[in-house]
């Protein structure tokens, strides 16, 4: 059933849409499209997509930023008081968005996001052989040592330091995640966001996004880099 009645439309009357598309083709003087929510194909004209859509793919300026805001300092307010005595911000005022308030911001733009997924606890078992493993590595580095006539203390010493900077434990990091979506979710109180993961298309298409372990993010022709 169509949405709306085309025999009934009066001047003044307002319309409104949310959509998002995929590309299909490039042409001359169009961009081919398939809509997303009804599998449609649409037909767009350059001029049109140049100044009325959002990409989640391109982007013209990278910026660093950090988890919170930065603000104003009093020491930076008074420097550029001095360069420019017309300068209006105040100290604690924002200087650089973080991108806590930027993914804040996203609205309904399309974005593609890189973030590290949700990890999870290992089993007994799982813990286990993850610690025979490293047994079994240590004992071959320490005959391989000693056949070679290599310092088998220096090859103890290697070992323990691996061991201290990546110490065995029973909870396993998520892996490194790239998604290309729109926001469902805007309020979050443990920063797990549910989103539609639009190269999903078919069966369930909504996913967890983590905020506080986002590495970079593009939306609005910018991508965020998080330091």
């Amino acid at each position: 059933m169509n949405k709306v009645n085309i025999k009934e439309i009066q001047p003044n009357d307002i319309f409104g849409e949310v959509s998002y598309y995929r590309v299909q083709e490039v042409r001359p003087n169009t961009v081919v499209f398939t809509h997303t929510g009804s599998g449609n194909t649409v037909e767009l004209s350059h001029p049109y997509v140049e100044q009325l859509l959002f990409t989640a793919d391109q982007y013209q300026d990278e910026v660093s930023v950090g988890l919170l805001d930065k603000v104003w300092t009093a020491k930076q307010v008074t420097d550029e008081l001095k360069k420019n005595p017309k300068f209006e911000a105040k100290e604690g005022d924002v200087r650089l968005p973080g991108i806590k308030t930027i993914w804040s911001n996203v609205g309904s733009k399309p974005f593609t996001v890189c973030f590290t997924k949700k990890g999870k606890d290992l089993s007994e078992t799982a813990y286990n052989k993850k610690i025979a493993s490293f047994i079994e590595q240590s004992v071959n580095e320490l005959d391989k040592a000693k056949s070679s006539k290599k310092s088998i203390t220096e090859a103890a010493t290697k070992l323990i330091q691996e061991l201290c900077e990546n110490p065995i434990t029973r909870y396993e990091q998520g892996e490194e995640r790239v998604l290309r979506g729109i926001k469902l979710q805007h309020e979050s109180p443990d920063g797990y966001y549910q989103v539609v993961d639009l190269d999903i298309t078919s069966g369930e298409t909504k996913r967890l996004v983590n905020l506080n372990t986002i590495k970079w993010l593009v939306v609005g022709g910018t991508k965020y880099i998080v330091e």
